[in-house]
């Protein structure tokens, strides 16, 4: 049910989930599915937001075109206050 609704996203949250690390097996099932899906915009809330490469391989699992990036929720929130 969860790829079904991935596929489907325009938009796709991933809040302090790190694929490169760990699970594998669940990036390359997202991959998968968000593979032949159209492409949308995922917004990161983690602290390795500052790394060019996660965010680059992250954006390929999720087949996504945009981003959004924060390093921590305090960060995320400010943004939503500031009516971002």
């Amino acid at each position: 049910m969860f790829l079904d609704k991935l596929k489907q996203a325009d938009e796709v949250y991933l809040i302090g989930k790190d694929f490169l690390s760990s699970d594998q097996d669940i990036a390359e099932d997202i991959k998968s599915v968000c593979s032949s899906s159209k492409k949308g915009k995922i917004i990161f809330v983690n602290p390795e937001t500052k790394n060019v490469r996660w965010i680059t391989e992250h954006k390929a699992i999720f087949n996504a075109t945009t981003h959004a990036s924060y390093v921590d929720l305090p960060d995320y929130v400010s943004h939503l206050t500031k009516g971002g």
